[in-house]
């Protein structure tokens, strides 16, 4: 049994091996359809958000089910909606632990704390994780919109995120923009064309390439100012 949302079908065809035998045998856009339809009959209009100290779990009748960790309990026992720490257990360095177990100079760690209210900020907004940060350091994303996280999280929480696209390394591209989660390219450098699903670049030469002034020109100014990002 899997749970999937539609933010996860990418890296469900990547990473798992049913998904990847599907691809294979149909392509990943069939797939993808059909993912997406069997989810939406299934699961209609179902925009999940988890609590602090939680992570996605699959439950039979819950497309939004979780399970709380770090000592903490799921509240209330019926259809839990958040994750508490139960007297006499304290919070100790995100921790929920007995009170006589959290010494009262310990530092605190930084955690996930939080990462769920993301979510909360609208739609393609997601925590994702900070290159260079601690190894639960996470800041609020745009990923409908954000050049450098489109679709995703580049650094990813949790191995249920779906992984985004860096646009502006799209090989040969000079003016991108992230536009509901998906890249699109605008222009390229010379020598490079813009796709025709707009999604990439490609060579309009197999071998060499010599420029003429005006191309030459063209890649001067793109190198001088760098990538042209202009919001769609």
């Amino acid at each position: 049994d899997v749970c999937l949302c539609l933010s996860g079908i990418p890296l469900f065809l990547e990473s798992d091996p049913i998904g990847i035998l599907a691809v294979d045998f149909s392509g990943e856009t069939a797939v993808t359809e059909v993912l997406t339809e069997i989810i939406e009959e299934s699961a209609p209009n179902s925009l999940c958000t988890y609590p602090d100290y939680s992570v996605p779990t699959c439950v039979d009748g819950n497309p939004c089910g979780f399970t709380c960790t770090d000592g903490f309990t799921s509240s209330p026992s019926s259809d839990p909606t958040t994750c508490v720490c139960s007297a006499p257990n304290v919070v100790c360095n995100g921790e929920c632990v007995a009170a006589g177990a959290c010494p009262s100079s310990s530092p605190l760690k930084r955690r996930w704390v939080g990462s769920g209210s993301c979510t909360q900020m609208g739609h393609g907004w997601a925590a994702c994780g900070v290159f260079g940060g601690g190894a639960r350091a996470w800041e609020c994303v745009d990923t409908a919109h954000d050049l450098e996280s489109c679709g995703g999280c580049v650094l990813p929480l949790t191995p249920y995120s779906p992984i985004g696209q860096d646009c502006t390394a799209i090989p040969g591209v000079a003016d991108v923009a992230c536009h509901s989660g998906e890249c699109i390219v605008r222009r390229c450098l010379p020598g490079y064309v813009v796709s025709h699903d707009g999604t990439s670049c490609r060579s309009t030469h197999a071998h060499s390439h010599v420029a003429t002034p005006e191309e030459d020109d063209e890649y001067v100014q793109a190198m001088r100012y760098g990538l042209e990002h202009r919001p769609l």
